[in-house]
């Protein structure tokens, strides 16, 4: 940096102190990278008038603080300066080309002070650097894009430092690389940068080619050969060669072209051309050289073909160039039409008529190089002589192929022809096969054995398979028709819905038509025609097709012939088993049935016999019932059949007999009056008999309430009190009724009443309640006593029915769900006893169990035993019998919530003990030597 001081003197009159401005900071050298922003620092003392700065060497003005617009226009800098406060300055976006020499200037009163720094500037590196090969000069250049200035660039090949320019000449192949370096790489490359590049160079040898790579000439004339460099890495070439093909060590010329000054035939040869640079000898290049003839045609042999066999004759030239197929043709001399183009004759199966003369022409065009055109011509003749067999040609002397006569007259006189080259030889072949030599065939009077095809043969000598031609006629013989069998015989017996085919075979010539036709066997007075074929076939034959088939033959000579074949259709009765009068009967019983006949259509005759309702059988085919009675309703089964082929075949019909008879009652319960109380239940039973089937009608002092045969009172009142009736009629004779009368005191209804009925019950015992305690529980008491007699009217014995209930309340003390077995004092069950159980321990005694098929067993037991009943099958204990002498006592107690269906108590002797809870279910209880005991109310 450099600066000057200008001094100032003063005068003597005036004194004036000036002081000198100085730089006290000045910037040092910049060295940056492109695109930022540069201060230029300098500070200064003194009181500064002007403060410029330029770039030298030029005289811009960059900034300044006292003068406006300095700043030369287009220099580049507008609107990158920025002016500081401190009169410093800032130039923005800095670019490569900003680098130089920048002088800040101060100008004072008295004075000036300058100074400069170097500011560089590199641009920075965006883009990695890139080789380039120029053939032509043989040289690589290395550029980085944007960067000129602060890059050194080393070469290497292989790995090898072969240079340090940005351009090198390469001497071999090889992979060549350019490293960048130097202060702008390493300030301002961007991050991640690539700083080389790398450049294959496959330096190549030259590949040349020929200006004209066929010469076409004639004898005498002079030609010149050149070829020229297509490509070439380096593109310089060394040194060219010319020599022949296969004569590599006889170099004609060394230069790129070969000069022939007066060709001969011997010159018509390939050339060869090479040029060589720093990578070596290129790949020749020929040029080929055509010395130019006129064409000739060989001379053709004999060619004797034989007809249809595939003739080829190829027209044979030699010249230079050799002609196209379109330069050749052909013409034959007999023909003026004729024409084929091309080297070759082709006959594809050769015929008599294409025999003769044909000559092959050729027309070559001689085109030079020099561009003349020269037509040369030349042509040859050849024969054909086409040998053949008959063939096609054979012939027969008759207008058709075959002689059609009746037996016994005469046959005409046949001649056989045909062309052969060479000469035809004549035979006849019969049908039996005999030979007749000679073109004639004569056979006199015909007979049906002469029936044949005759055959008339053409050959000739030569060597070929189809040598022999052949010619032939029908000779073909009328007569009369007749048949020669009838399968499978002329009485056929078939079952019907099985197959069978009638079959009727015949001769004569023309051979005859087979027709049949049917008469059936309850028509003989028509025929019917069915069809024109040798077989007649039935699929699933019917009865309705046996009959009298008969099979017609007739060919119109002479008169027709006729078979007959009977068929018989064999068959059971099937579905045609019927019943007359009527299949359904309707009589009123003690009617007089009238008899009835069963029959079938059936082939053999069938059998018959009949199965009653009652299963009895009936073998005939007429049912005798006489006089209905109530007992003969039923179905009445008509069974007809016949034996075919060991099987027995059936069929079935069926005759309904309904008898009609008047209604009664069957069955009927109460029988007797009945005494019951308020809130009683009741079922009352009328069952009635009939047909049809009787209506049944309940009332109650004539009143209907009821047309059913069960009717169920759940609550009686002593307003159903009365006399009830059951009336049955079904408009079959008279009625039929019955009834009883029910007696049901009137008064107050109490809670667990418990109704018990004894029904049919027998005399001889009676029952002791005077040792049941009356307290206030619920217990059934039930005493009969049956007066010692059985009285007798209308047949109708009546028993007498007491009923006694005692209603109380029952004080539950024991657990609901106790088994009667485990009765102990105190407990529920204390009122039932007859003695004084208190003093009764745990004994052995012996249980009963009820099973669910009504069985009962029996076996020892402990009272304070827990045991269940066996099996899960029974329904519960039904009685307990204490061994410990409890006298006449005997103990029958239902567990409390508990269903039992029965309980049976014998042997009672002076009393009798009962006990059911009122939440337990009792079916019936049988006591005492009575038939039942119905409980209707829990």
């Amino acid at each position: 940096m450099k600066s000057k001081i200008h001094v100032v003197w003063n005068y003597c009159v005036l004194c004036i102190v000036v002081v000198k401005g100085n730089f006290i900071k000045r910037p040092d050298d910049v060295t940056e990278c492109s695109g930022v922003d540069l201060t230029f620092g300098w500070e200064y003392s003194g009181s500064a008038n002007v403060v410029m700065w330029e770039k030298l060497p030029s005289t811009t003005v960059l900034s300044h603080v006292l003068i406006v617009d300095l700043l030369t226009p287009g220099s580049g800098y507008e609107g990158r300066i920025r002016h500081n406060s401190n009169g410093n300055m800032t130039l923005k976006s800095l670019k490569e080309e900003d680098s130089g020499t920048y002088k800040c200037t101060v100008t004072y009163l008295l004075g000036i002070a300058e100074d400069s720094i170097d500011v560089i500037i590199y641009n920075r590196l965006r883009m990695p650097p890139s080789i380039t090969y120029n053939s032509k000069t043989n040289k690589l250049s290395c550029t980085v894009a944007d960067v000129n200035s602060g890059i050194h660039y080393t070469w290497t090949l292989n790995e090898e430092v072969i240079g340090t320019e940005n351009a090198l000449i390469p001497k071999n192949s090889g992979v060549y690389t350019c490293v960048i370096t130097g202060k702008a790489i390493e300030m301002c490359a961007v991050s991640n940068i690539k700083k080389n590049a790398s450049f294959s160079l496959q330096m190549e040898k030259p590949v040349v080619a020929a200006r004209q790579p066929t010469i076409r000439t004639i004898d005498g004339q002079s030609v010149t050969l050149e070829c020229y460099v297509v490509s070439a890495v380096p593109q310089i070439i060394n040194s060219w060669k010319w020599f022949r093909e296969n004569e590599k060590g006889n170099i004609l010329s060394y230069s790129p072209t070969y000069n022939i000054s007066f060709v001969t035939v011997g010159h018509g040869l390939n050339y060869k051309c090479t040029a060589s640079n720093d990578a070596g000898e290129s790949i020749p290049v020929t040029v080929m050289v055509q010395v130019l003839t006129p064409p000739h045609i060989q001379s053709f042999g004999e060619y004797s073909p034989l007809e249809n066999s595939n003739l080829h004759i190829r027209c044979n030239i030699s010249s230079n160039p050799s002609p196209n197929w379109d330069q050749v043709h052909w013409t034959k001399i007999e023909s003026i039409s004729f024409r084929v183009s091309g080297f070759s004759l082709y006959f594809n199966e050769i015929s008599r008529q294409e025999a003769g003369i044909y000559t092959c022409h050729v027309t070559t065009l001689l085109e030079l190089t020099s561009g003349q055109i020269l037509t040369k011509t030349d042509n040859k003749n050849v024969t054909i002589d086409v040998l053949y067999a008959p063939g096609s040609s054979i012939k027969l002397s008759t207008t058709s192929n075959s002689i059609i006569t009746i037996e016994n007259s005469a046959i005409p006189t046949v001649l056989c022809s045909a062309n052969c080259n060479p000469g035809c030889a004549f035979n006849w072949q019969t049908p039996s096969g005999t030979l007749i030599a000679g073109a004639e065939l004569s056979l006199g009077n015909a007979k049906r054995n002469m029936n044949g095809t005759y055959t008339c043969s053409a050959s000739t000598s030569i060597g070929l398979d189809n040598h022999v031609a052949y010619a032939r006629i029908d000779l073909i013989i009328h007569y009369s028709p007749f048949i020669t069998s009838i399968l499978p015989s002329k009485s056929v017996s078939v079952m019907e819905e099985s197959q069978i085919t009638l079959v009727c075979k015949a001769g004569g010539y023309p051979s005859p038509n087979i027709t049949w036709s049917y008469m059936g066997k309850n028509d003989t007075s028509s025929l019917k025609s069915i069809v024109d074929f040798e077989s007649l076939t039935f699929v699933n034959i019917s009865r309705m097709k046996g009959g009298i088939y008969f099979c017609h033959v007739n060919n119109g000579i002479g008169e027709g012939h006729f078979e007959e074949i009977h068929l018989t259709v064999t068959h059971g009765p099937g579905l045609s088993v019927e019943i007359l009068p009527l299949n359904s009967i309707s009589v009123s019983e003690n009617e007089t049935i009238e008899n009835i006949t069963c029959s079938a259509t059936c082939n053999p005759v069938c059998s018959y016999k009949w199965q009653k309702p009652d299963g009895n059988h009936v073998a005939d085919n007429n049912l005798e019932l006489g006089a209905a009675h109530r007992d003969m309703s039923g179905t009445y089964l008509c069974t007809a059949e016949n034996e075919i082929q060991s099987m027995t075949l059936q069929g079935f019909a069926r005759l309904s007999l309904l008898v009609y008879y008047s209604a009664t009652i069957s069955f009927f319960s109460p029988k007797n009056k009945l005494i019951l109380e308020e809130g009683d239940t009741l079922q009352i039973v009328c069952e009635a008999d009939g047909y049809p089937f009787p209506n049944i009608t309940w009332s109650k002092n004539n009143n209907i309430f009821s047309r059913k045969d069960v009717h169920y009172f759940k609550a009686l009142s002593c307003g159903d009190s009365g006399y009830y009736t059951c009336i049955v009629t079904n408009g079959i004779g008279s009625t039929d009724e019955d009834g009883f009368n029910l007696s049901i005191p009137c008064g107050h209804i109490q809670e667990d009443t418990t109704t018990v009925t004894f029904e049919n019950g027998t005399g001889g015992s009676s029952i002791n309640l005077s040792q049941i305690n009356s307290d206030s529980r619920q217990s059934i008491f039930i005493y009969v006593g049956i007066g010692g007699g059985i009285f007798v009217v209308v047949a109708i014995a009546v028993s007498f029915i007491i009923v006694y209930t005692i209603k109380g309340q029952r004080q539950i003390k024991g657990p609901i769900n106790q088994q009667a077995t485990d009765i102990q004092p105190g407990n529920e069950y204390n009122e039932i006893l007859d003695t004084d159980v208190s003093s009764i321990s745990p004994s052995q005694g012996v249980y009963s169990e009820i099973t669910e098929d009504g069985n009962t067993v029996e076996e020892p037991h402990s009272t304070d035993d827990p045991r269940e009943p066996s099996g899960g099958s029974s329904v519960g204990y039904s009685k307990f019998q204490p061994s410990n002498n409890l006298d006449s006592s005997y103990l029958c107690a239902v567990p409390s919530n508990s269903t039992v269906t029965s309980i049976t108590c014998n042997n009672l002797d002076s009393s009798y003990l009962c006990a059911v809870p009122s939440n337990s279910t009792v079916t019936s209880i049988t006591c005492n030597n009575f038939e039942s005991f119905t409980r209707n109310e829990s």
